[in-house]
Formats: structure tokens, C-alpha cells, sequence
């Protein structure tokens, strides 16, 4: 076995080992929004044109939707002939994962090309799927460590003790497909941390250490929008909707700085609209948030000292008008941190103010849209 699984096991009779009787549900895959294995195979069903399936992942499983696992659970409670005891639980399929990630392809309505290979090489393979889903480097490499070994249902006692009608593998990705356009996903892998740590930092934005030179870049607008558009606006900057303006140039850092260590350009939000503190937003880290006048990001990215993107919402006289201070701070306490704000300031011009005035523009959008529905939502009130 791969340490992955060998460690599910060992914990599994660690936790027999003790006086309170323990029930062991033994799954491969399981298909729900959050599940990590289902995030990694749908954003390379989502992001990848053409996909290299090598020889791994022609290893069979027995995936099973979420909603069967709290089924076996909750019965488990229920029936005491399973107390103490070990179950395999899988779906009514046996697949290859090749075969899953074609499956979502098609519910995503693309038409993804596959080639085989018949080699594997697991770090490169965990390296490159870190780059393209939200699952961080060593959870991946774990999981493609036990590909090589089949994770298919070989004691199917628990199908006599707990009947229960068998979720197919298509119909629990729709399902999960479902609740990720609800937005009702709480939990998401791309927050992990994975095999980069952020160092502490015991200084503050505004007070900065002993000794430190800080260096700031201050864009300031007012748009006609009410507050909590704009709010959302910001929000949902990293997202599906980019950096708003030279989006290239932030996927490029982001490529630099993975080359140098850092956790890159990371896909995958929580919410699309929303933020709370410890959220992702590609190499930055919510750090404070207050709805709807103030966000705090603190960069992850690899850098010769410590940088944060704050936004500001104040509410003016006019409740349509809202006034966004956008401030990225720098402190630096060494020569290589001066050379490198100097370095990329001729950047920031276009970069900081086209973020800022990208945000109005998106705001204005979308409180131009919900009045669009509002009026619709009128007339069809009135024809009733």
C-alpha cells in the first residue's frame, strides 16, 4: 500500500484498539462538492483541453456519492449487528479515474481529448495538477500514491445489514454540480496550505517593525453604485472574473513566483462573491474582513518582504455613490526589498489603477443587471 492508505488503516486500528466500539467505513472516491479527489478531477475535466492519462489512472475504483456515506453512517447508528466491524462502501459502479474525468467532461458539456502513456512519474503529475486545481502539492501527491493500487469493494456485507438504494457515479456529480452553482459549498481544498508556509509576521499595515521602510501605492475612486454592489465587486476579484485588468501579468507573477517556491496562481474559492478571513485568493490570504467597507489580502507569494492589497468602502451622502480606497502596502527591510518595489513600480500605474477603475466598471454591471431584473420582476407582478 502507499503511505496514504497504509495510514488510513493504521488509524483505523488505533482507534479499535480502544474500548469504544468503532465502526470502520472504508471508501475510494467520494463524489460531493468540497470532497478533494472530486475538486482535483473536476477542475482538470474544467481547465485542461487535452488530457495525458497515464498509467495510473487506469487503476480501478468504486466511487460512491456523498449523500450514500451519510447514509451508511446514519445506519451504522441504527443497526448494531455493524458496530466493531470493517465495511468496504463504493457506488454501483467500477471505474478508472480516466473514466470519471471523461464522465464529468461531458456533464460540463466539453469534449475533453485523452492520450495514454503508458509511464507514470508521480511528482511531476502532483506538481502540475497543484498548478492547474486548488488541491495543494502534498495532498495530491499523496492521493496519486495510492493509485496504484485497486480500490474496489471486495466485502459487500453491508449492502445486507443497510439496504440502501445505490447513487449512480453520473447522477453524484450532477448532484455536486448542483451545489456548486447554489454557492452552498462550505468548505473548499483550496485553502490548504500546503508545502508552503507563511512566515509570522509581528509587525502590523500601519505599524511597521523596527527599522522597516514601507512603501504604498494609493488609488482612490468614487462610483455610482450603492455600497454592497461594490462590496461584492471586490469580493470576487481572483475569482472566474480575474484581476478585472492585464490578467496575464498577475498569472505571470504567479508562474514566477511557483518557479521560485511559492504556491503560484491557486484556483478555487469558497464563494464567488464572498470573503471570509483565512479564504484563498490565488497567492493571497484574507486576512480581515468587515461587510461591506473592508477587505485586508496579505500576500503568500515569495517576495523580499511582507505585502497586502487593502480596500476601503466608504458611504457617501448619496446612498447610490460609494468612495474605494485601494491600497497595496510594501514593508521592506533590506536592499533586495527596495530594488524590487522600484523594479515593478513602473507597473503598478497600470496594474493598481486598472484594478480599481475594472472594479467600478464591474459594479456598475452588475447593479445595472439587477435593475434589469428588478423591472422585469415588476411587470411580470403587474401581468399577473
Amino acid at each position: 500500500l502507499s503511505d496514504h492508505l497504509a495510514s488510513r488503516l493504521e488509524v483505523g486500528q488505533i482507534l479499535q484498539s480502544g474500548q469504544v466500539p468503532v465502526t470502520i467505513l472504508r471508501a475510494a472516491v467520494i463524489i460531493g462538492s468540497g470532497s478533494a479527489s472530486f475538486e482535483i478531477i473536476h477542475n482538470l475535466a474544467k481547465r485542461l483541453p487535452v488530457f495525458i492519462c497515464t498509467k495510473w489512472l487506469h487503476t480501478l475504483c468504486q466511487p460512491i456519492a456523498i449523500r450514500d456515506v451519510l447514509a451508511y453512517l446514519i445506519g451504522i447508528l441504527e443497526e448494531p449487528r455493524t458496530h466493531g466491524k470493517c465495511f468496504d462502501i463504493g457506488g454501483p459502479e467500477v471505474l478508472s479515474y480516466c473514466d470519471m474525468i471523461r464522465m464529468v467532461a461531458h456533464e460540463l458539456g466539453k469534449s475533453l481529448r485523452a492520450y495514454h502513456l503508458p509511464i507514470s512519474i508521480p511528482p511531476l503529475e502532483a506538481y502540475l495538477l497543484s498548478i492547474t486545481t486548488p488541491v495543494s502539492y502534498p495532498i495530491i501527491r499523496a492521493l496519486l500514491e495510492g493509485l496504484r493500487n485497486e480500490t474496489v469493494v471486495k466485502n459487500n456485507e453491508i449492502a445486507e445489514l443497510i439496504p440502501i438504494y445505490r447513487t449512480s457515479c453520473r447522477k453524484a456529480i450532477r448532484l455536486a454540480f448542483s451545489r456548486i452553482s447554489q454557492q452552498s459549498v462550505e468548505t473548499r481544498w483550496s485553502g490548504t496550505p500546503g508545502h508552503f508556509r507563511q512566515k509570522p509576521y509581528l509587525g502590523h499595515i500601519s505599524d511597521p517593525l523596527p527599522r522597516q521602510r514601507v512603501y504604498r501605492d494609493k488609488q482612490e475612486r468614487e462610483f455610482a453604485v450603492d455600497i454592497w454592489t461594490l462590496y461584492r465587486a471586490v469580493a470576487q476579484v481572483g475569482g472566474d472574473v480575474g484581476w478585472y485588468y492585464a490578467s496575464w501579468l498577475w498569472r505571470l507573477r504567479a508562474l514566477l513566483d511557483r518557479l521560485v517556491g511559492g504556491p503560484g496562481f491557486r484556483y478555487g474559492r469558497r464563494h464567488p462573491q464572498d470573503l471570509i478571513p483565512g479564504d484563498t485568493v490565488n497567492f493571497w490570504r484574507v486576512e480581515n474582513v468587515v461587510r461591506p467597507i473592508y477587505i485586508l489580502l496579505r500576500a503568500e507569494m515569495k517576495l523580499p518582504g511582507v505585502a497586502w492589497l487593502e480596500f476601503r468602502l466608504n458611504s457617501t451622502p448619496d446612498p447610490l455613490r460609494t468612495r474605494l480606497i485601494q491600497t497595496a502596502h510594501f514593508h521592506v527591510d533590506d536592499m533586495m526589498g527596495d530594488l524590487y518595489w522600484y523594479a515593478v513600480s513602473p507597473l503598478h500605474y497600470f496594474v493598481f489603477a486598472g484594478l480599481i477603475e475594472g472594479i467600478g466598471k464591474a459594479a456598475v454591471t452588475m447593479a445595472e443587471h439587477e435593475s434589469h431584473l428588478a423591472e422585469i420582476a415588476d411587470h411580470s407582478l403587474t401581468d399577473v
